[in-house]
């Protein structure tokens, strides 16, 4: 009994393992999963406690290291401020899909966008 049971929890879980994740997500430093939804979009998976500074740090290394963009590019919060608990943020790279604020503390106008340099210094500050 126990080798049939062996070899039925052994085939589970190799079958788990095989199985493809949701859309392949890319890790941040902070741990956040980041993914590419094409058309210039960047989607931050939510995870309890984000913040939008934590989003931002994701979207930008995933920018900076992934899509080898420049530091200097801008990256435009197109997700509504604020976001309900649970909701993904989508960036993106053009201000048209712009919602209006970052929901981030900045010391300069807040148009709803970052630099992708800036962005990503926002992982080394929690």
């Amino acid at each position: 009994m126990r080798p049939a049971l062996f070899a039925v929890l052994a085939v589970a879980t190799a079958t788990t393992l095989a199985l493809p994740t949701p859309a392949a997500a890319w890790r941040a430093s902070n741990g956040l999963p980041v993914r590419d939804m094409g058309a210039g979009q960047i989607e931050v998976v939510a995870r309890p406690g984000m913040s939008a500074a934590m989003a931002f740090c994701a979207a930008g290394e995933y920018a900076r290291r992934m899509q080898g963009v420049s530091a200097e590019t801008r990256l435009w919060r197109a997700s509504p401020s604020p976001r309900r608990s649970g909701e993904s943020m989508v960036f993106t790279s053009t201000p048209t899909a712009n919602p209006g604020k970052t929901g981030v503390f900045m010391l300069t106008d807040d148009d709803g966008s970052m630099t992708v340099g800036f962005a990503s210094v926002l992982c080394d500050h929690p």
